[in-house]
């Protein structure tokens, strides 16, 4: 994913979750040195890169997932509650929240992921190909 691919993806899920009170829309903090995404709650951005180690698409959907998730209740960390945005923002962005890749998760998500169903499905090749 190229930073203007990921600008695009963070409108497209602004738009996608409307009653979520995020406003504006997400500013992205690109960087090519970060290795970890970061999402500011307050200051309403994320950061994310091309050496993000979980990919910089599944970083983009986990911390732009945060944010949701922070508008719900703002301790939610990775709980339940960050559990929920992050398998409806894999959905909205996938198509299937199967399609996410749960394996790169926290071991509790994991474990939350795998009891409804959500590891049977790997990863679509788009972040593998590069794209």
């Amino acid at each position: 994913m190229t930073e203007r691919e990921a600008r695009a993806t963070l409108r497209t899920l602004y738009n996608a979750f409307p009653g979520m009170k995020i406003k504006p829309v997400p500013g992205l903090r690109w960087s090519a040195r970060t290795k970890c995404g970061r999402a500011c709650l307050d200051g309403n951005w994320v950061k994310v890169g091309p050496r993000c180690w979980r990919g910089t698409e599944a970083s983009l959907i986990h911390e732009f997932s945060h944010l949701l998730a922070y508008r719900k209740n703002p301790q939610a960390h990775h709980g339940v509650v960050f559990f929920h945005a992050l398998v409806a923002v894999a959905k909205e962005h996938y198509g299937n929240p199967g399609s996410y890749p749960w394996k790169t998760e926290y071991t509790s998500l994991v474990a939350r992921a795998e009891k409804q169903g959500l590891l049977t499905i790997t990863a679509p090749a788009r972040e593998a190909a590069g794209r």
